[in-house]
């Protein structure tokens, strides 16, 4: 079955680490599509005092987090998710990521005990193939039925995801990740569907990737991923908007005047010209004598 979604049947969440510049770019796009929608903006261990601003200007409800991406806390990642979505509860919960375009609104979603998205059937770097789908970050949606399993089960919190070998780490890709000391929120949440027999469903609306270039498709999809370049370089050209409002040569003469000011340099005093002696122009009057 599909549902029509409508604003206060989503929660979306974004969480961010070190990207503000694409934090900015994402929830501009989220809210231009999804004004009312509930947003839950949580911070992984980057306490920039800038994210508080940046939730409350774009109405989403900003949580400070610990950092949570090393292996040592196993799945408390998207425990954490799953428990803050929980606290006012939506039909559907979207994570997305900063680099995540926005285009349009979702068209319908899936109905029963679900987590959809893109699927990945085979990793991206190693060309593994996947007895079990992943549902490839950048667009991940549970359901309500999907989320009350998760949690009730505490399969998340178990301390046994700490040995990631015999658990979601079951191909190279992911086993080098956590090698390197970081877990993988999409195989987690893989691992977490697979062991409580959820459906992962592809979901036509979305097109995500781990890595390259997702093609413009006229409205095809309603979210794509992955964007980092555009996301940086829209921010860029947003705050280079809002910091240089007169024209280029003003805001350089300006900067050098600045500067020369605070170095002690004077403007030089232009020295007087010399006088220009000029001759006498001769007389041009006619004269009356005869």
């Amino acid at each position: 079955m599909m549902y029509r979604p409508h604003d206060n049947d989503i929660t979306f969440y974004l969480q961010v680490y070190r990207d503000v510049r694409e934090a900015k770019w994402c929830l501009a796009n989220l809210r231009r599509v999804y004004p009312n929608a509930k947003v839950l903006m949580v911070s992984d261990g980057d306490d920039n005092p800038v994210w508080p601003k940046i939730a409350q200007r774009h109405n989403a409800r900003y949580v400070a987090g610990a950092r949570l991406y090393a292996t040592e806390y196993g799945g408390r990642m998207i425990q954490r998710m799953l428990d803050l979505y929980a606290e006012n509860p939506t039909p559907y919960l979207v994570k997305i990521d900063t680099d995540t375009w926005v285009h349009r609104r979702l068209r319908y979603l899936p109905t029963g005990c679900k987590v959809f998205g893109t699927l990945e059937w085979v990793t991206w770097a190693g060309q593994e193939p996947l007895g079990y789908p992943n549902v490839q970050g950048g667009f991940v949606g549970y359901t309500r039925e999907a989320i009350t399993l998760m949690r009730s089960s505490k399969l998340l919190v178990s301390t046994r995801l700490q040995d990631y070998d015999n658990t979601y780490a079951d191909v190279a890709d992911i086993r080098r990740r956590a090698e390197r000391g970081m877990v993988s929120f999409d195989f987690l949440t893989r691992y977490a569907c697979k062991a409580l027999g959820i459906t992962c469903e592809e979901y036509d609306e979305v097109k995500s990737q781990y890595r390259g270039w997702v093609p413009e498709t006229d409205g095809q999809f309603a979210f794509t991923h992955p964007h980092k370049e555009i996301a940086s370089r829209s921010a860029l050209s947003r705050l280079a908007r809002e910091v240089i409002p007169t024209p280029v040569k003003a805001q350089i003469q300006q900067a050098v005047t600045t500067a020369q000011s605070l170095a002690g340099i004077s403007k030089p005093v232009p020295k007087p010209r010399p006088a220009v002696k000029r001759r006498p122009r001769p007389s041009t009057a006619r004269s009356d004598a005869a």
